[in-house]
């Protein structure tokens, strides 16, 4: 994944991945929020389920490595490796949610 240089562009790459995990969340029926923090960091806050099951989570991407990694609570993480990972991604956090782990 290409990423551009400086803060302002990690800061976009932030943005972007936690957007298609935002979209990938509402596919499988789950609110979330976008929040911009000082500093260019973003965290995208994943509500409970509309039943009321689950705790929220706040979930950030980070550099890993050579590419980048969603995290949210207890440690838990999800690669991105491709396209695909923003859909893996959303289903860890939901699971997590639903069996209230991390």
């Amino acid at each position: 994944m290409d990423e551009p240089p400086g803060p302002e562009g990690v800061a976009r790459v932030r943005v972007r991945l936690l957007g298609e995990l935002a979209l990938a969340l509402a596919e499988l029926g789950r609110d979330s929020s976008l929040l911009m923090r000082g500093g260019g960091q973003a965290v995208l806050t994943v509500w409970p389920s509309r039943n009321g099951a689950g705790d929220k989570r706040e979930v950030v991407a980070v550099q890993d490595g050579n590419g980048w990694s969603f995290l949210w609570s207890g440690g838990a993480r999800c690669a991105v490796a491709d396209e695909g990972s923003p859909r893996v991604a959303a289903f860890m956090v939901t699971q997590a949610q639903a069996g209230g782990r991390a």
